[in-house]
């Protein structure tokens, strides 16, 4: 089962799995015309299986919240805390949101979180970027203002920060390390950013611009900044000021504070597409576009592939494990003397495999997407 190629969507990982939903396409009957995904469909890729998996979620009816299905939308921001998928914001039919959505992954229910009308509540808006502190996930809008919500009171804040606050924008990311959270990039007016600012959660301070030693990346605008292992973020793609989609793959040493390109860099270009880690460390950078997004004279390319980075080893399980399917030809007659759990992942990868096998080579992404589904690794 292949997922539908799309772009503007969101994206978790949760232990081994990647749980994808929304984003919009190019309608098939209507070429030039975009298209939301069906918002009942939660895309859950494993790992392990390399696996696909297609979810049916509704809405649910819990105490003092509304029962709905939310929208198709683009275009918002979500994170996992304490078992629940928050998403907030985007783009949908009726323009900009300010809705805040909570996936409760148990029973596969969205939940509508209605706070008090007489409360703050943010303004309708999409292409921001968040991150997660304990109870708390904090937004940074394209006005660079800081918002908190907190899962506990189901209350908005939005508390005065010092320093240099940067100049507004859109399609930026953030992350954080610790108590520092890292804006990078986005686009301010007709100006793709390559700035890098730092915020202090402990004292709620803007730093001045950053200035990292050596090299640094482009600006641009939707890309993703990822916390990876160490005090290391991963940066991946994005959309250039002469509006050209990006390929490439940085890391930024936050003590250092230095960036530092990757030679292995992919020349697969994304924009607007999605990058999460799992607890193994496995790097997955899904969907997006791969062309001019904002071209009104070339065919918008969306993408359903993986872009799959390792920056440490694998643990000796998943090395077995891969080996065991790479030479399954000669070895599957062992696969019977192994746990059944193991067995288990290594026919669910199999049936995976054999359901996205195509005449053409699978295991390297084509420029005019014809594997579905596939995943590309880089080590």
């Amino acid at each position: 089962m292949a997922i539908s190629e799309r772009t503007g969507h969101i994206a978790v990982c949760v232990d081994k799995y990647m749980l994808v939903w929304g984003g919009y396409q190019e309608g098939d009957d209507h070429p030039g015309l975009d298209h939301y995904l069906p918002p009942e469909e939660l895309w859950v890729y494993r790992t392990d299986t390399k696996a696909w998996q297609c979810v049916t979620v509704s809405g649910t009816q819990l105490p003092h919240h509304q029962e709905a299905l939310p929208l198709g939308t683009s275009g918002a921001t979500a994170n996992f805390l304490n078992g629940y998928v928050y998403v907030f914001g985007g783009h949908n039919v009726y323009g900009n949101t300010n809705c805040l959505l909570r996936l409760e992954l148990e029973c596969c229910g969205w939940e509508v979180l209605m706070g008090d009308p007489e409360a703050l509540q943010p303004s309708p808006r999409d292409k921001l970027a968040s991150w997660v502190t304990r109870t708390r996930f904090s937004l940074v809008d394209g006005t660079t203002k800081l918002l908190i919500f907190d899962t506990v009171t189901n209350t908005w804040s939005n508390p005065k920060c010092k320093g240099v606050v940067p100049v507004a924008r859109a399609a930026h990311a953030a992350a954080r390390v610790d108590n520092r959270v890292f804006v990078f990039g986005g686009r301010n007016l007709e100006q793709r950013l390559g700035d890098l600012y730092e915020l202090n959660l402990s004292t709620l301070t803007w730093s001045k611009e950053l200035q990292p030693i050596g090299n640094r990346p482009c600006g641009r605008s939707w890309h993703t900044l990822t916390k990876i292992s160490g005090p290391r973020l991963f940066l991946y793609g994005g959309y250039t000021q002469d509006k050209k989609p990006l390929g490439d793959a940085w890391l930024f040493d936050v003590n250092l504070v230095q960036w530092t390109k990757l030679r292995r860099s992919m020349e697969h270009p994304r924009l607007w597409h999605t990058c999460c880690v799992t607890p193994d460390e496995d790097i997955l950078v899904f969907g997006g576009c791969s062309t001019d997004i904002l071209s009104l004279l070339s065919d918008i390319r969306h993408c359903n592939d993986i872009l799959e980075f390792r920056l440490s080893p694998k643990s000796l399980l998943r090395l077995c494990l891969d080996a065991a399917f790479t030479h399954r030809a000669v070895c599957n007659e062992g696969w019977e003397v192994l746990p059944q759990h193991l067995q288990a992942i290594l026919q669910a990868r199999l049936e995976a495999w054999e359901q996205q096998r195509e005449p053409a080579n699978t295991l390297q992404p084509t420029g005019d997407h014809s594997n579905k589904g596939q995943t590309c690794a880089v080590s």
